[in-house]
Order: C-alpha cells, then structure tokens, then sequence
C-alpha cells in the first residue's frame, strides 16, 4: 500500500554524493580513504498522513493501524537517519520515534500540499547533529529539513528530505528547487551530501539534476539497478494500486 518497498547499499565516495531518489536506501559513506568507513542506514518513506489504501479491506481499521505498522517497518531496519514526507502534523515523527530513541531535526511543509517533511536522527548521531537553516529561494520556503551529521569516524555529512512539487509539468520549478537545495547543502563544506525523499521527478529529468550545482551526483537508484528499464521505476501502479483500481496503470521513476 506504501511508496516504500526496497532496501539498497550504495557506496559513495569523495566525489560522487548520492542523490537518493528512492523511497528506501542503506548508503555506506565512504569520503575520505584516511578514515574508517561507517555504514549509515537510511529510511525515507512519503507515508501519505498515513491514509489508507484505496483498495484496503477496511479502511478505517487500516487508518487506526497505519502509525504503528509504519513505526514497525522503519524500526525493523533501525536506520541512523530517518525522511519522512506527507506526515499528517508537524511534530509526527518526533511523537512517533523519540520513544525509540530519535531526535526530530525539524519539520517543514511542502509547496504543493499541506502535509510535511520530517528528518530524525539516532540520539547516538544527534548530539553532533545540527539542523541546517535553509534560506528561502525568491521568497519561497524550500520544501526540506537538513542538517549536518558527524559519524563516528568524523566524517561530516550534509544531509537533506525533501518533497518536491508532483506534477509533469512542475519539471523545470522542480529543478530549480532541487539547485536551491543542494547550493546550500553544498555550502556547509561538508565531506559527503545525501538528498533523500519524494522528487516526483521523471525519467527525463535526470540528466539536469544530475548535472546542477557542480555536477557530480550520483543517482543511488540507478545504481543499483544498473539502468535496467524493469528495474528502475520507483513507483509501479499496476501491482500497488494505492490510489485504486480505477486509475491508470503505469510504472515511473518518480522518487
């Protein structure tokens, strides 16, 4: 019923940040040979307010249902970091994970919905952690939460959840947000950058988001499905019918 249905292991490495555009992901940095590597573990999930699925048997029992089968499966995983989208409130994930030992680093609306962006930490990670105070772009909120993250082995990560407008036609406004996004991620001198969420983004846009801000992004779904064209939608209407039977099957790369 979810957006969320994979887990992956990513390197990254000096120069190739991951620009995270699934819904799921483990990404083992890896920024400077002098230093250990760390795996951190990632969960982003647009939990959708936690609704349920059109095509649900009860979808009232369901609802009631959905917050705690969504803490299940994200403490399953035990992520360092977790990118939430669409949370129905803005202090959700800190009322949902603080018992289980994450700090929210803020919360934040998005441009196209009401519903918010969330990012937590382990406890562990948050006592280096700090929220980055992203500034608005032309008098726009930036729809993300970021912060900066210091490992174990003290290598500085900027790191960012996003949700980015939905529609084909919102390309180019989301590519401009996208640069926004990273241009000030880029200038916390970090040694790695991960930017993790719901991009909505199509096949088509890759290219250009691959390309801003200097270049050098590394797409971790892409990846690890080595481009192949059965592999690499991220969203696939034809078997999770979320929105219902009656909408129009299709498969895209949209996060």
């Amino acid at each position: 019923e979810s957006k969320c249905n994979e887990t992956i292991e990513v390197p990254a490495t000096e120069n190739e940040s991951p620009s995270v555009k699934k819904n799921i992901e483990m990404t083992n940095v890896d920024v400077n040979e002098d230093k250990e590597s760390v795996p951190l573990t990632i969960v982003s999930w647009n939990i959708s307010s936690a609704e349920s699925s059109r095509v649900a048997p009860d979808p009232s029992l369901r609802s009631r249902e959905a917050p705690r089968l969504i803490r299940e499966e994200i403490l399953r995983l035990q992520p360092d970091v977790i990118a939430l989208q669409e949370t129905g409130y803005p202090s959700f994930g800190e009322e949902t994970f603080t018992p289980f030992g994450y700090v929210s680093i803020g919360s934040q609306t998005a441009l196209h919905t009401d519903e918010y962006i969330d990012l937590l930490v382990k406890k562990e990670l948050a006592n280096g952690a700090r929220q980055i105070a992203l500034q608005p772009f032309q008098a726009i909120a930036l729809p993300a939460v970021a912060g900066v993250l210091i490992l174990k082995n003290r290598t500085r990560i900027a790191i960012a959840s996003l949700h980015l407008p939905h529609t084909k036609e919102a390309a180019k406004f989301r590519n401009v947000l996208c640069g926004a996004i990273m241009d000030q991620l880029t200038s916390q001198n970090c040694d790695g950058i991960i930017l993790t969420g719901d991009f909505n983004m199509r096949g088509f846009e890759d290219k250009t988001t691959e390309q801003l801000c200097g270049g050098k992004w590394k797409d971790a779904w892409k990846t690890v499905t080595n481009d192949d064209k059965e592999t690499k939608f991220t969203w696939n209407s034809r078997e999770n019918m979320y929105h219902g039977p009656e909408n129009f099957k299709w498969t895209c790369r949209l996060d």
